[in-house]
């Protein structure tokens, strides 16, 4: 007997998995990694249980890379290690305790890798996800906020964190570079509705509303990684630009104009690297 899961069941699952990592801490702490790697598997269980989908080549394969990773660990966490062993003859780590953790969560990795593809398999599910994704940054955002407008350094105003916290993550880095994240899944979406406006009755005001959410959505993202304070998201977004803008120039019509905008994103790319090693190596000298 043939065990059918409804679509619904590890779409879902995906959207559970996808919240909770980051709302709990970012899932650093033991109990929190558990359950997102419970999650994890239970997503791929639904999936097995549901009937595997026809895939492309890249999105059937790439799981094995950090299954890969996972039998080595399991392999070598068999192994008795001496502490004076060579590098080469030692696991992940010296602890087998740890090691065993590394091989759950590279599973895990897998697991997650080999699902996905089944779940977000046509546009529909793509854009339900996409939106669900800028939503989370959304709320992610508003809560860094207020949050840090409340002060007190806590998480969920509830308990205390020496680090410098945003939101629900211990290291406001990481908070930065999830709202990053879901920004340019966002602006994705933006330019996806505009184009596919009707050519000659252009938009509607039910699309212009949506348009209008969306972009909403979008600058408080934005308004989150600067009231983050993390200065590697800030000089991440010109260095991206200017990297899309360097691989976009090659479509624009006239050769004059695909190689001044080349030249001008190479530049933006300059001037942030530029900009990044003066202020590191500032910091160098001054002993910061």
């Amino acid at each position: 007997m043939t065990a059918r899961i409804p679509s619904q069941v590890p779409e879902g699952l995906l959207f559970v998995l996808t919240a909770f990592g980051p709302l709990a801490f970012g899932s650093v702490e033991p109990w929190s990694r558990a359950t997102l790697e419970i999650l994890a598997f239970t997503l791929a269980l639904s999936c097995f249980l549901r009937g595997r989908r026809d895939l492309p080549p890249m999105a059937s394969w790439f799981w094995l890379f950090p299954a890969s990773f996972a039998g080595l660990g399991a392999v070598q966490s068999l192994t008795p290690v001496a502490p004076d062993l060579p590098w080469p003859a030692m696991p992940f780590t010296a602890a087998a305790h740890a090691t065993e953790g590394a091989v759950l969560l590279w599973a895990a990795y897998a697991a997650l890798l080999w699902s996905v593809p089944q779940v977000i398999s046509t546009h529909e599910a793509a854009r339900r996800y996409c939106r669900f994704l800028v939503g989370l940054g959304v709320a992610l955002a508003i809560q860094g906020m207020l949050q840090t407008a409340t002060g007190g350094g806590k998480l969920y105003w509830l308990r205390p964190a020496a680090n410098r916290l945003f939101g629900p993550y211990f290291n406001r880095d990481h908070a930065a570079n999830f709202l990053l994240m879901t920004m340019v899944v966002g602006i994705g979406l933006l330019f996806s509705r505009m184009n596919r406006w009707p050519a000659v009755d252009g938009p509607s005001n039910k699309d212009m509303r949506s348009l209008g959410w969306l972009a909403t959505g979008i600058a408080l993202v934005f308004a989150g990684i600067v009231v983050s304070d993390s200065r590697g998201a800030l000089l991440a977004m010109p260095l991206a630009g200017a990297l899309l803008g360097f691989l976009g120039a090659d479509f624009a019509k006239r050769e004059r104009s695909r190689r001044f905008r080349a030249a001008v994103a190479f530049a933006l790319a300059v001037v942030t690297v530029f900009y990044t090693f003066r202020y590191v190596s500032a910091g160098a000298d001054a002993g910061g």
